[in-house]
């Protein structure tokens, strides 16, 4: 007997199976492509993880099903995960928490993560939602870098720089603002920058600002009068910018301000006086000489005078002979002789001046011609620094840096630097020794090769703390590879290796071969383990006791 199924109910049928079948795929793929790994946990082990949970960390569903979920946390953040998890869980806390995993290739990696309790067949359970921030975490770091290298250099930088909220008060100002007004960091903040300002000056700012805040766009190059907090007035040059916020929107003024009450006054000398521009010559602290073309002094600056040692009445009119010996003069009577036939400006040369009370020195010369009005040669001038000190300094860190290399060479514990992919980039005599390769054949090699594989995650973690910390990590033992296939125990002390900036750049470390210890170690172990066993199993009482007659030791005989 056929039984006839209506068409519309077949219909409804399979439009439900449909639209189950649609929605099962539409939450498949929103779990695959949302970027967030899913995964459920349920009596501390895995029973769920997503495609995307696996592709992240590296781990097959195979291999982490039935696992305990803490097992892969970098264990430093461990206890960390489990409180805040269990906050999630009661909750007390909806805020997602931050940690560092170790994914299957022990590459570290911060994770965001959030807990939620659900029902999963029945029982209760915990679903996860993943994600990878390493690479924000990197930018951040990055960011305070920057930020704290930015807020040094202006900390540190000698021209003045300041923001202002839109009614003109002062929200940031670095030292040398503070410096170049006179009053401290708490005073100026919140004040307005009126208040430090020549009455008369007060428009030329305003106006600057106003025209920023009309167009957007800086202001370069006003100069205007500043009050100080003794009461003093300089003079500064400013250039300013719109402060803006992240929508683009106006919401104050920032500036680069340059104390040019030096200068002010320096073009005023000038513009009085040879006399003030003499003062000038005698302020600098190079010193500053013009001779004939014979080589007689005909003027020089008391920085000179107090380089060469002599009293102004005998300096002037001396030859530059009589204060080098016969090498030396030649050297200068060359150099002199080049700019004259080449007409060479700036012309550098170094030569040994032999002072009044016959001490010698090390001086850096600047020298070109001076021309009549005619454009004929008349003479020689320029500035003579005091090099002595730089060149004993020069000579010292050469010596220095020779010595410690030399040291490093001689020393019996092996010394070397790596990358931050691992390649060594400098070692000395003694890890050589150690290794038994020629320097040639480590330089560049990665260290992983000489690292017993079932000790290299020790070193691999060293350095990945090393890096996230900035810390030292001391006393890491591990079995270390020959060039003759044989091991042996080292013992390593890591640090990090920085470039000028503090940026880290590799890795350095010491180490020394520690084989025989680990056999006397070893040795000594059993020693001990063997006689306590003899004295615990021995019939007969046995103990120790200190000179007040206090029992230290007995054995269970004696008890």
């Amino acid at each position: 007997m056929t039984v006839a199924v209506k068409p519309d109910s077949v219909s409804k049928t399979e439009k439900k199976k449909n639209k189950q079948n649609d929605l099962s795929l539409l939450a498949k793929a929103i779990i695959s492509n949302a970027g967030v790994g899913i995964y459920i946990v349920q009596h501390g082990k895995f029973v769920y993880v997503s495609e995307l949970y696996q592709k992240i960390t590296g781990y097959e569903d195979t291999e982490l099903i039935g696992t305990y979920s803490l097992n892969n946390i970098y264990p430093d953040d461990r206890e960390m995960v489990r409180e805040e998890a269990v906050k999630c869980l009661k909750g007390k806390s909806f805020e997602p928490y931050e940690y560092r995993f170790v994914k299957k290739n022990d590459e570290i990696m911060w994770i965001l993560e959030t807990i939620t309790p659900i029902v999963y067949k029945g029982e209760r359970a915990s679903l996860g939602s993943f994600m990878d921030i390493t690479k924000r975490r990197k930018m951040e770091e990055t960011i305070r870098q920057s930020e704290e290298r930015y807020r040094t250099i202006l900390d540190e930088m000698e021209d003045a720089y300041f923001e202002v909220d839109l009614a003109g008060n002062y929200t940031f100002v670095n030292d040398a603002g503070c410096r170049h007004l006179g009053y401290s960091r708490e005073e100026l903040i919140g004040a307005t920058f009126r208040g430090q300002m020549a009455k008369e000056e007060i428009d030329i700012v305003y106006n600057a600002f106003n025209k920023i805040f009309r167009t957007g766009k800086p202001v370069k190059v006003i100069s205007y009068k500043v009050v100080r907090k003794d009461g003093t007035t300089g003079f500064t040059e400013m250039t300013g910018f719109p402060l803006k916020n992240q929508q683009g929107e106006v919401i104050g003024f920032r500036g680069v301000g340059h104390d040019i009450t030096e200068r002010k006054q320096m073009e005023e000398y000038l513009r009085q006086s040879e006399e003030k521009y003499r003062a000038i010559i005698e302020n600098i602290q190079d010193g500053y000489f013009e001779v004939d073309l014979a080589g007689n002094c005909t003027f020089f600056n008391e920085s000179l005078r107090e380089i060469y040692g002599y009293p102004k009445e005998e300096l002037m009119g001396m030859n530059f002979q009589q204060y080098a010996d016969k090498e030396n003069a030649k050297k200068v009577f060359n150099a002199f002789n080049e700019i004259y036939q080449t007409g060479i400006t700036g012309s550098i040369f170094e030569y040994e001046i032999i002072r009044k009370d016959g001490t010698r020195g090390q001086v850096e010369v600047s020298a070109s011609l001076i021309k009549d009005s005619s454009g004929k040669p008349i003479g020689f001038r320029g500035t003579t620094r005091d090099v002595t000190e730089r060149r004993k300094m020069e000579e010292t860190i050469r010596q220095s840096e020779e010595k410690y290399r030399t040291i490093l060479d001689e020393m019996e514990d092996a010394y070397f630097e790596v990358d931050l992919a691992g390649n060594i980039t400098f070692l000395n005599d003694a890890i050589c020794r150690l290794l038994r390769y020629p320097k040639e054949e480590l330089l560049g090699e990665s260290f992983r090769v000489h690292v017993n594989k079932d000790d290299l995650h020790i070193v691999y973690n060293a350095f990945g703390r090393i890096y996230s910390t900035g810390k030292p990590e001391r006393d890491l033992c591990y079995k270390a590879v020959r060039k003759d296939g044989t091991t042996g125990f080292a013992e390593m002390t890591g640090f990090p290796l920085r470039n000028q900036k503090g940026e880290m750049i590799g890795f350095r470390g010491i180490g020394r071969e520690v084989t025989e210890r680990m056999k006397m170690e070893e040795n000594l172990r059993q020693s001990e383990e063997k006689y306590r066993t003899i004295l615990t199993d021995m019939q007969e009482g046995y103990f120790e006791v200190d000179l007040a007659g206090n029992f230290t030791f007995c054995n269970d005989s004696m008890s």
